[in-house]
């Protein structure tokens, strides 16, 4: 499930979509199908496969959303999706959407309490105290705030490596925000068939000085991967994270689930750091520290770890940190 930017279909000619008024499910028209090729740049065929396969909608506010087929869930006699606190899951607000009742089994919570207690042990939570008070949400970043993150992003990151973790091998250190804040104009050098860059790795504004990933070609870098990542044992390698979101539910895509009813932004965000955490060596219960600037996302965890009862004693060493 997935979102993208709908402002191509909301102002090319209504010639190539149609558009249901009641849901915003987008159909290709003829034309379209026809000039397939041709309108690629504007349209591209991704957007195409989805509209054909009935899950592209259009939501307003230059967004699209590509679900998962209805039909496809809906064809077996029963559905199990295995998740950790679904309750924060866009899957489960969308099985809620299309009628599906999901029954929410949270499990043993004997089993949840060892894994959170174990998950308490093993990470180290950190602020970042050049970032504090500043938005970091999607939003700030790439438009209200950017351009003062621009400058003091790099700033903090330099002074994380060299004060926190300068011996640490930098691809070790996972690391999320906007790709174009990373990557110069959002663009990650391309791979060969082994995984080696063909083409030189340019830094965006945050990357820029960071002391965490030179300009070139095949130079060590701290790992860049989005905030959605999840599912994949690649980056289990990593021992130090740094989270540089405020995360939220865009408002068009959380009033077609429902709204805060279905599902919170609390949650939401909860269960999407879980899940981006979960990608370094946490997962082999092993330790980690990561780096949490936005003190929303930072009391969800802690509160979490802690299960509701965070120790004064904890929040005073965050708070004494110097990182």
């Amino acid at each position: 499930m997935i979102g993208c930017r709908g402002d191509v279909i909301a102002r090319h000619p209504r010639c190539y979509v149609d558009i249901d008024p009641e849901n915003g499910k987008i159909t290709p028209t003829d034309l379209w199908v026809e000039h397939l090729e041709d309108v690629d740049d504007a349209l591209s065929t991704s957007l195409y496969h989805a509209a054909m396969a009935g899950r592209l909608y259009h939501l307003g506010d230059g967004i699209n959303l590509a679900v998962m087929p209805e039909v496809l869930l809906k064809a077996g006699n029963s559905l199990t999706v295995y998740t950790y606190k679904a309750e924060g899951s866009i899957m489960y607000a969308y099985l809620k959407r299309i009628g599906l009742d999901p029954v929410h089994d949270t499990g043993s919570p004997e089993i949840e309490q060892e894994f959170v207690r174990q998950a308490r042990d093993l990470i180290t939570v950190k602020d970042v105290r050049a970032l504090r008070g500043i938005s970091l949400s999607y939003n700030s970043q790439t438009r209200t705030n950017s351009k003062t993150l621009n400058e003091k992003v790099p700033n903090a990151l330099a002074s994380l490596r060299r004060y926190q973790f300068p011996d640490t091998w930098l691809p070790n250190i996972l690391i999320t925000c906007p790709k174009d804040k990373w990557y110069h104009k959002g663009k990650a050098p391309l791979l060969d068939d082994f995984g080696d860059e063909k083409t030189a790795f340019r830094p965006g504004p945050y990357a820029s000085n960071s002391r965490l990933a030179a300009s070139g070609y095949g130079k060590p870098k701290a790992t860049w991967v989005p905030n959605t990542t999840r599912g994949t044992n690649d980056y289990k390698h990593c021992t130090q994270a740094i989270y540089l979101y405020d995360q939220n539910l865009n408002p068009s895509i959380l009033n077609w689930f429902g709204g805060p009813k279905v599902i919170s932004n609390d949650d939401y965000a909860l269960t999407e750091l879980i899940q981006w955490l979960w990608r370094t060596q946490v997962r082999d219960n092993k330790p980690i520290t990561l780096y949490i600037p936005s003190e929303r996302m930072r009391e969800l965890l802690l509160s979490w770890l802690w299960e509701g009862r965070v120790p004064i004693s904890v929040r005073d060493q965050i708070s004494r940190d110097r990182s």
